[in-house]
């Protein structure tokens, strides 16, 4: 056989299966754009969809091209293209169930049955692919495909909208009603604050503590983030509420401040600065954007193949932390904060003192001593990122080979 015509077929194939994946991986960012609650322009949304639409794609093209050189020219044209569009469904749907079936639980969490027996798992993966192959075989003719087609279209379309919650009732705001900010500094002494008599000059920070109140005497009621805030956010203390560990959810029937203040007509923002405190784990509550995202376009850490990454990131290099830079996190609440009609609450949380130390732009006239840096989310990081961590599977499956 010429190789012109494999070619031919390898091309057909890519198409059709880069589609099927695409569509996909539509489906998966409308997903995240419609469940999200991060701040998100019209920008933003057409970002999400690219990404979510190029980086699946790209991988179905490259199945639907070995697949194409694989088949060749043994069957008709329509049974290739049918069935390297199912191909590229079926991948992405074993693919995204590895995912969540090999990723480690969340913190204090216990893993649903059998999850990460790879046993199991190939056993699953072997009848759902079993089951595509018997549909791709059975359904022929133009019009089962056409028809196969629209139920795969639709079952994606369902994608879209599952499991999507609706917010609480806002109530209606009285006159007078003051705006709130809240600002939250992680890790910073009062003996390196300005207005408590320290020789660090904190500029902005004295001139709202001289025209304000400043408490002399407060304390944080634990020394970790997560409970920390869930302690602010609920009026409850630690043993109250039973946040003691980052990773620990705050009770559903324990309600927050911005759940009330909502009840009274208040629009809340919350923007912050470190993956302990994730939305899902409680601290979203009553809140009508909260800004969790630091990836270089927002919402794509939600997606597959980012998911893939962060996924072996956080099992291979479990102790990197994962921040946004202060600039960053306040760029984004004015951005929220522009035009926004009273009564509104906004809490601002940066992380910037803590850990490692590696100010990114040292103030004039002072020096510091810096740690190693953070991981950061631009898209050269992510990239050095993925490599380590592909050297590092190779490690691992090297180790299990010998």
């Amino acid at each position: 056989m010429s190789r012109s015509p494999r070619l031919v077929s390898a091309l057909l194939c890519t198409c059709t299966a880069a589609l099927a994946a695409t569509l996909y991986g539509l489906a998966e960012a409308g997903h995240v754009t419609l469940a999200a609650t991060f701040f998100k322009d019209s920008s933003a949304v057409v970002a999400l969809l690219l990404v979510g639409a190029l980086s699946t794609g790209l991988c179905g093209a490259v199945l639907g091209f070995f697949f194409g050189l694989l088949l060749g020219q043994r069957y008709v044209r329509a049974r290739r293209a049918w069935w390297s569009f199912l191909l590229g469904i079926f991948a992405m749907l074993l693919w995204d169930m590895a995912v969540r079936w090999f990723a480690d639980p969340p913190p204090f969490q216990d893993p649903f049955p059998f999850q990460g027996n790879t046993t199991v798992f190939a056993v699953i993966a072997a009848l759902c692919s079993g089951g595509g192959i018997i549909l791709g075989w059975r359904i022929r003719g133009r019009k089962p495909v056409f028809m196969g087609t629209v139920v795969i279209l639709l079952l994606l379309f369902v994608r879209v909208g599952t499991g999507l919650g609706f917010p609480a009732a806002r109530g209606e705001p009285q006159d007078g009603m003051p705006n709130v900010l809240w600002v939250t500094l992680d890790t910073t002494r009062a003996d390196h604050i300005g207005a408590y008599g320290s020789r660090v000059s904190t500029p902005n920070f004295d001139t709202v503590a001289a025209q304000g109140v400043l408490f002399m005497k407060a304390f944080a009621q634990i020394a970790v983030t997560g409970p920390s805030h869930g302690t602010m956010l609920t009026g409850t203390g630690p043993w109250g509420h039973g946040v003691l560990l980052n990773g620990v959810p705050i009770p559903d029937d324990i309600p927050t401040l911005p759940e009330l203040l909502r009840a009274h007509g208040y629009r809340c923002g919350a923007f912050v600065s470190a993956y302990v405190l994730d939305g899902d784990l409680g601290f979203s509550r009553g809140f009508d954007v909260y800004d969790d995202e630091f990836g270089w376009v927002k919402g794509s850490g939600a997606l597959l193949p980012f998911r893939t990454t962060d996924m072996l990131r956080r099992h291979f290099f479990p102790d990197e932390v994962v921040e946004r830079r202060a600039q960053d996190t306040v760029d984004a609440a004015l951005q929220w904060l522009d035009g926004r009609q009273a009564p509104w609450f906004l809490w601002v949380h940066l992380f910037d003192p803590h850990g490692p130390y590696e100010p990114r732009n040292p103030m004039p006239g002072h020096t510091t001593r810096a740690t190693p840096g953070i991981p950061g989310t631009s898209p050269w990081n992510r990239f050095t990122m993925l490599l380590r961590t592909c050297v590092r599977v190779w490690r691992v499956s090297q180790t299990w080979i010998t």
